[in-house]
């Protein structure tokens, strides 16, 4: 296939996929293409630029948003003044940004309270914000006017508005959740319009999808979740920390100025202490729930992009799993399980008031949520990996979040208002769904994926600078298609 021809692209650094976007950016420079790779600090810089400065034509740190953020406001009036004609232009309120920001943001992560503090999470003032989001669009819009680029690799959110607005291209590659598939999204919510024309183009009766493990990167989480767990893993991690810090301020790296030391530290003993505290008795294991019906609702780590970023609408669990408890019959249950990346950040009572409900049951944190959902009369979710799963093997699904890239299939129901929640409860639970056309059209969802996806091989994001030629030139290759078939095609 020939390459669509770019004469100027902007690159975003990615610390899990280095490999990939230095692979890429290698790509483009080979079809002519002036590449401006961006990072996040200085000292990033220099560790891309000593190692891999044939990659692209420039390199520059994106930003400094954080360090804005601590200058005193002169005029806390000029400020706001400044920031709803910033708003006014950009044509999205800039809190719908900071709702995907884990410092300014940490308000929007109710379930995430003891996520690890940062001096800018604590000690900047609401003008303070407004101002470093405005000098950051602005720093935004001109790096896009003197660039020209026309098309943006990555994933750097205040850019990727600005980029909208202008109506640049942009492109990230995303998970698609199986094995190791990822495929090319072209929005900040990361969906896709290929994904629905593929699943159109589907023949209507496709072989039954086995779908008997987790994608692979989250298994390879999981796996380090444990040995980072352990006693031994706890020390580890907490003496690395120390260390790393005071290696950051002996070099004056930016990095030393954001999370307080302290927070950081007891966050690794957190995880093993709820890890511990979330054992049986206090959940069940998924074995003590056969013979009983029960919804499956998979909690969501807070803060991540993955809830906030991806569902700015609704991102309330608690109020998801109020909602679900009041409207189920008598005869069913909810099943709650913990995400165990958000083991140590949830507030104090978080799970004991989800245990206060009488229908609701926690599940073991370890459970694998695939076999949960497969067990499940309904899974129910905001944008979990759940939702995706139960819609590939045609289980009933229902969605609070609006953008999930499976949210157009007819077995699955977007609810936008809780207050509707009781009938679709019950049309799920109903003898009449139709769970032979649900299983023919996760069969077709899936397929679509994959014909719009990329293997990504022995890629590991724990390892992100292996990754072999080939896989890149697929790659690379998968984006050329992205570009061609988009409604945003880039010239």
């Amino acid at each position: 296939m020939t390459a669509t021809l770019l004469k100027n692209v902007i690159v975003i650094a990615h610390s899990e996929m280095r490999g990939i976007m230095v692979g890429l950016a290698r790509k483009f420079r080979e079809q002519g293409s002036n590449v401006t790779f961006i990072c996040s600090t200085r000292q990033e810089c220099d560790f891309y630029s000593s190692r891999f400065g044939d990659a692209f034509n420039r390199i520059v740190t994106a930003n400094g948003f954080y360090a804005e953020a601590m200058k005193p406001v002169r005029d806390e009036a000029v400020v706001v003044a400044k920031a709803v004609e910033t708003e006014a232009w950009l044509g999205t309120n800039i809190n719908r940004l900071v709702v995907y920001d884990r410092h300014f943001g940490k308000g929007f992560a109710p379930g995430g309270t003891r996520h690890p503090r940062s001096i800018m999470s604590e000690y900047t003032s609401y003008p303070q914000m407004l101002q470093a989001y405005i000098t950051e669009i602005e720093a935004c819009r001109k790096l896009i006017e003197d660039t020209d680029p026309d098309l943006i690799v990555g994933d750097y959110r205040i850019l990727e508005a600005v980029a909208g607005r202008i109506g640049v291209p942009i492109r990230n590659l995303v998970s698609s959740r199986y094995k190791n598939f990822f495929y090319w999204s072209d929005s900040m919510l990361r969906t896709s319009p290929a994904i629905e024309a593929a699943f159109s183009a589907m023949p209507s009766k496709i072989a039954p999808v086995e779908m008997n493990t987790p994608y692979n990167a989250h298994m390879d989480y999981r796996e380090k979740f444990l040995r980072d767990t352990s006693l031994v893993g706890v020390a580890r991690r907490m003496g690395y920390t120390v260390t790393q810090q005071i290696y950051w301020i002996l070099r004056r790296y930016e990095k030393r100025i954001g999370y307080f030391l302290w927070d950081r530290v007891a966050y690794f003993w957190h995880k093993r202490a709820d890890l511990i505290k979330l054992r049986p008795p206090v959940t069940k294991s998924l074995a003590e729930m056969a013979g009983q019906k029960f919804v499956f609702f998979p909690l969501h780590t807070e803060p991540e992009t993955a809830l906030q970023g991806m569902s700015p609408e609704f991102l309330f669990q608690l109020e998801a799993i109020t909602a679900i408890a009041r409207d189920l019959p008598a005869d069913v249950k909810l099943v709650v399980k913990e995400a165990y990346h958000a083991l140590g950040r949830r507030p104090r009572d978080f799970h004991r008031q989800i245990m206060a409900f009488k229908n609701v049951v926690m599940l073991e944190t370890m459970e694998l949520g695939l076999d949960v959902v497969k067990e499940a009369a309904v899974t129910l979710t905001i944008t979990g990996t759940a939702g995706y799963e139960a819609a590939v093997l045609g289980k009933p699904v229902i969605s609070f979040g609006r953008h999930n890239i499976f949210g157009f299939l007819d077995h699955v129901h977007v609810v936008q208002d809780l207050g509707d929640l009781r009938p679709v409860l019950a049309e799920c639970l109903s003898p009449g769904f139709d769970h032979e056309k649900a299983r023919a059209d996760g069969a077709r969802f899936l397929n679509a994926m994959l014909s719009i996806s990329i293997d990504l091989g022995k890629f590991n994001t724990l390892k992100s600078d292996e990754i072999a030629p080939e896989t890149v030139d697929e790659i690379f290759a998968g984006l050329q298609v992205s570009l061609e078939s988009g409604k945003d095609k880039a010239a």
